[in-house]
């Protein structure tokens, strides 16, 4: 479930992102969104579900620590047979782990991947 701006504010914020993100989400959709949401942690993960006063526990269901866009993309045990796949790809070139900012720019193909395998909770 990814929450949806307003149609101001998503112009607004297109206008912010430049003519690269407007391309790419022409090419490639609404999954541009999901990737973008995930790094900015705007989307169904219990921090900013709990941060929005929509539930009341931030304990991930692997119970190694809080669901945060960290924790999902470099520590969740729930993940580990999707992330192996991303962290092969990023180690054949550098040092895992990298930033989202790497994730959702040098990796953005293989990171794409990696959002859409995993199944989330509604």
């Amino acid at each position: 479930m990814l929450l949806k701006l307003s149609k101001h504010k998503d112009q607004a914020r297109n206008r912010n992102l430049g003519s690269s993100y407007r391309t790419c989400q022409a090419k490639c959709g609404p999954k541009v969104s999901q990737c973008r949401a995930i790094t900015t942690g705007h989307c169904n993960i219990k921090s900013y579900l709990y941060k929005c006063k929509i539930i009341d526990k931030l304990q991930c269901q692997c119970k190694n620590g809080e669901q945060t866009v960290q924790h999902i993309i470099f520590e969740c045990t729930i993940f580990d047979q999707e992330s192996d796949k991303l962290k092969a790809v990023v180690m054949r070139t550098e040092n895992w782990p990298v930033s989202c900012n790497k994730l959702s720019t040098i990796y953005y193909k293989n990171f794409k991947e990696y959002i859409d395998s995993i199944i989330w909770d509604d």
